[in-house]
C-alpha cells in the first residue's frame, strides 16, 4: 500500500509505535503494509523532524547539555563512536 493512501491515523499509529520501539516487521504484520511503506514514512517523518529542528533550534544559548551515555556504550555502536560497547579491540 502506498504511503499517501494510508489514512492519516493509521501514519500516526505507526510512527507512535515506531517511538515507542517496535520494529518494522511487526508493525507490517499488524497494520498489514509492507516493510517499504513503514520505511518511506519513517523515512518523511525524519526528514520533517530535521527540517524543524533545523528552524527552531537556533542561537541557543545553551550552557549544558545532558548527554544519554547508555546509547553510545549499549547501543549499536553506530551513534556517535565507532565500535562503542565493542571490547573486542
Amino acid at each position: 500500500m502506498n504511503i499517501y493512501k494510508l489514512a492519516l491515523q493509521d501514519r500516526a499509529r505507526i510512527l507512535h509505535v515506531l517511538c515507542e520501539g517496535q520494529s518494522i516487521r511487526p508493525i507490517t504484520r499488524v497494520m498489514d503494509v509492507s516493510k517499504n511503506t513503514v520505511a518511506r514514512l519513517l523515512n518523511d517523518a525524519g526528514a520533517v523532524c530535521a527540517a524543524y529542528q533545523d528552524e527552531a533550534l537556533r542561537n541557543l544559548t545553551s550552557k549544558r547539555v545532558p548527554l544519554n551515555l547508555s546509547l553510545l556504550i549499549h547501543g549499536s555502536g553506530s551513534v556517535g563512536v565507532p565500535n562503542a560497547g565493542n571490547n573486542s579491540e
